[in-house]
């Protein structure tokens, strides 16, 4: 999966998770608690100037995490328009806490963000079932592609008839794949016999350069209390 990679390729994946997290899920609730419309745009600048020069992801990568995004608040504003409300400081706002949210898991390899649960003495069957989530959508995604792949190698799209018949396969095939995943995912559960996982403490880099978007966050905040006051 895509920002799997990110994740596991950017500059600072060895830096302590903690920080990222504590910085990402601070972003998310001050600009969930200010709901404002000059600071969701601000965000949105900056989230994605960290994400490009920083981070270093490629800009047709981050059109592909925002691409699933946009198709669901396509859908959303449709909705938003007949009954009147304001669907553009919405939008807004949702694409500036997403933003924030991919900055953690740009940044943040999975098994770092269930150490960090872990820290925060989340529950561990919580952590447990977050990562398999978190899995079976990795394995859904890499069978669809494949599934995909295979058709298009095999002329299964050359025409809109026979790519209707396609996309039918394509969802009977990965309904079964996933039946299938689920069942071995469960015998593999209950191997364990209700023994936990096994989480892994790793060690991270004592000095970094990301405390300074921590810098970003005090200034956002200044910024968002001026305009409050």
């Amino acid at each position: 999966m895509l920002i799997d990679k990110i994740a596991n390729r950017n500059p600072y994946k060895s830096t302590n998770p903690t920080e990222k997290f504590i910085f990402s899920v601070g972003l998310l609730i001050f600009l969930t608690y200010m709901n404002n419309y000059y600071l969701d745009i601000l965000n949105i600048i900056f989230i994605n100037i960290f994400l490009i020069k920083l981070v270093k992801i490629k800009m047709k990568e981050l059109y592909n995490l925002y691409k699933v995004v946009l198709f669901f608040m396509f859908t959303t504003t449709l909705s938003l328009i007949f009954i009147g409300k304001d669907f553009i400081s919405l939008n807004i706002h949702v694409f500036s806490s997403i933003g924030a949210m991919y900055f953690l898991f740009c940044t943040t390899p999975v098994t770092q963000i269930a150490e960090v649960m872990l820290n925060f003495k989340i529950p561990r069957i919580i952590v447990e079932l977050f990562l398999l989530i978190y899995r079976f959508i990795f394995l859904f995604v890499e069978i669809k592609n494949q599934m995909i792949n295979s058709q298009n190698t095999r002329l299964g799209n050359m025409s809109l008839k026979i790519s209707y018949k396609s996309f039918g396969l394509l969802v009977s095939n990965l309904f079964n794949k996933i039946l299938i995943l689920s069942e071995k995912t469960n015998t593999s559960v209950n191997s364990r016999l209700g023994s936990e996982f096994i989480f892994l403490r790793s060690q991270y880099k004592t000095k970094s350069k990301f405390k300074y978007f921590f810098v970003y966050l005090i200034i956002l905040i200044v910024v968002g209390v001026y305009d409050k006051i």
